[in-house]
């Protein structure tokens, strides 16, 4: 499975509740370098945040994942999950 785009960006509750309810755990767009801030794909540090009680944790998983209740989760990067896809690219305004 590819996306072909960007992982999704989840920046508002408004954009949590456009996300389709599913039974699977996935990626979305937001990581961390180890010890850093949790950024989106494209740079901007997150702002709003929907973590699960007690999350983020562990400083070694610097991946995010939403679960199927759209809470979120910090993860180890190389597991393997289905990717969130953004809907729409990224517009660059002039």
């Amino acid at each position: 499975m590819s996306c072909f785009e960007d992982l999704a960006v989840i920046k508002s509750p408004e954009k949590t509740q456009t996300i389709p309810v599913t039974d699977l755990t996935l990626w979305i767009g937001a990581s961390r370098p180890s010890g850093g801030n949790f950024t989106w794909v494209d740079g901007i540090v997150l702002t709003y945040t929907n973590w699960s009680p007690g999350e983020p944790n562990y400083a070694y998983e610097n991946c995010v994942s939403i679960y199927p209740d759209r809470m979120w989760n910090n993860y180890v990067c190389t597991s393997l999950l289905p990717f969130l896809c953004q809907e729409e690219r990224y517009k660059i305004s002039k």
